[in-house]
């Protein structure tokens, strides 16, 4: 593969719903001069993150192609995918290969092709065509939170946390999510009914609203991060990080 600074920019992104791994989507934006193509695909379920991204890779690749370009400039905020195809990292994943091995054989058909990592923000058209691929079959990953509605005062103990991460909003790092935690606390042992009443109607419907039919367990979990202070919509990301965690491990202890 030929390395070159293109004029033709691919951003290329990939995600799963509600959890990873997940519904996969991915999507591809590919720029040149005066024109803009976005593409979207739906890649099934059971889906993880890292194949999303090779998914999206994938995608803008093939299109390119088709569109008779030869040089290419490819953008990704995924530094596994950038790194496994320019061959700074080895593929050691299984589930990966075929697709590793696809992106390379796609990429050695451009005359020039030069891959860039880039941060999460400058990639927020590829995001958006990857996450309307999700959208396009699963409409209730459409619901939005208002950002208008109560919070909570950070809880002590959790207050510097909370704040950033309710500054950061989905820019926060996954890690940060992970620090996030409560021990045992005066909401640990709300549930039903007294927990629900905790919480403003506004809130209650709109973190309901936002949670899938498989997800229904989440329910009191998001509630209790909102009343530690997470604003709705990060403290239904919340539950569902720690549920992506436990279900991890899960599957590792399965495997041994």
């Amino acid at each position: 593969m030929k390395s070159d600074e293109a004029g033709v920019r691919l951003y290329f992104d990939g995600g799963t719903f509600p959890l990873n791994p997940g519904h996969g989507g991915c999507g591809a934006v590919i720029i040149q001069e005066n024109d803009e193509q976005s593409f979207s695909k739906y890649l099934g379920e059971n889906i993880t993150n890292n194949q999303a991204e090779y998914g999206g890779l994938i995608l803008g690749l093939e299109k390119a192609l088709e569109m008779n370009i030869s040089s290419l400039e490819v953008k990704g905020d995924s530094e596994l995918v950038i790194c496994q195809v320019i061959g700074s990292y080895r593929c050691r994943n299984s589930g990966l290969r075929p697709l590793h091995r696809q992106a390379i054989s796609l990429a050695k058909q451009f005359e020039h092709i030069h891959f860039d990592w880039i941060p999460r923000e400058i990639n927020k058209k590829a995001d958006a065509a990857a996450t309307e691929a999700i959208q396009s079959v699963l409409p209730q990953s459409k619901a939005i939170i208002p950002d208008n509605l109560p919070l909570c005062k950070a809880r002590e103990g959790l207050k510097k946390r909370i704040n950033h991460l309710n500054q950061q909003g989905d820019g926060a790092k996954f890690k940060e999510w992970i620090q996030l935690k409560s021990g045992r606390d005066q909401f640990s042992s709300l549930r039903g009914t007294r927990l629900h009443e905790a919480v403003p109607d506004s809130v209650l419907d709109a973190i309901s609203q936002a949670l899938i039919e498989d997800e229904q367990d989440l329910l009191d979990k998001s509630l209790r991060w909102y009343l530690r202070g997470l604003k709705p919509a990060l403290a239904v990301k919340k539950a569902r990080v720690d549920a992506e965690i436990s279900a991890n491990i899960t599957r590792k202890k399965s495997a041994l």
